[in-house]
């Protein structure tokens, strides 16, 4: 696998766990409405916190990696 499809292979993952993040979110603001369960806020700040790191990661990666492997590849051909 080249170093570029790699790295796609992983910003792909990093979307891929937002989405996750993202439905699981919808799923607990529908069981917050629901009860008032302090657990339901608990778990609703970690996914915040977890979504935060997947921006981040997604973010790193597109500015940071993505154009070294591009700058990279385009010198080797």
């Amino acid at each position: 696998m080249a170093i570029s499809e790699s790295i796609r292979h992983e910003l792909s993952a990093v979307f891929d766990a937002r989405v996750e993040v993202d439905c699981f979110c919808r799923s607990l603001e529908e069981l917050d409405e629901r009860s008032a369960n302090p657990i339901v806020f608990v778990l609703r700040c970690q996914i915040d916190r977890w979504a935060s790191v997947c921006d981040a990661l997604e973010k790193t990666i597109r500015q940071r990696a993505l154009p070294l492997v591009e700058d990279f590849e385009g010198v080797s051909k």
